[in-house]
């Protein structure tokens, strides 16, 4: 008989949850940990890093490593990104924030052109997945 899986959620308080507990930021299941789109998203309100998508994809790239430091793991342990972008003129910026957070070996990743995304002011969305050395 086939088990379930038993999800853990990991908070941090860089990533707070968003409101309405219509989803999670993040779950961590045995040594995978999965991570919705992180966007620029101020705790207080407003959008970190304003019109540039460079500064808004370092803050998705710190909340992202808040996550899975939260889950026991490091930027490291990160296998894939998906980034979304509504200008894919800005992919440039975007890799040269992701050289910021990541070295060596870097992650598997998908860039997607959008036309918008979960508000106006967001100009960049990246997600994550990562594999935890024995389970985090």
């Amino acid at each position: 008989m086939p088990t379930s899986v038993r999800f853990e959620q990991i908070t941090a308080p860089e990533a707070p949850e968003f409101p309405g507990n219509i989803f999670s930021n993040c779950l961590k299941a045995d040594n995978q940990v999965v991570l919705s789109g992180m966007v620029a998203s101020a705790a207080a309100g407003g959008v970190i890093g304003g019109d540039s998508a460079y500064e808004q994809a370092r803050a998705c790239f710190a909340k992202i490593e808040k996550l899975v430091e939260a889950a026991g793991g490091s930027l490291a342990d990160v296998a894939k990104l998906t980034i979304y972008l509504t200008d894919i003129a800005d992919r440039p910026e975007i890799g040269r924030a992701r050289k910021e957070f990541f070295d060596g070996r870097m992650p598997a990743s998908t860039l997607i052109g959008v036309n918008a995304l979960a508000g106006p002011e967001y100009k960049v969305e990246i997600e994550a997945i990562a594999f935890l050395e024995d389970g985090g």
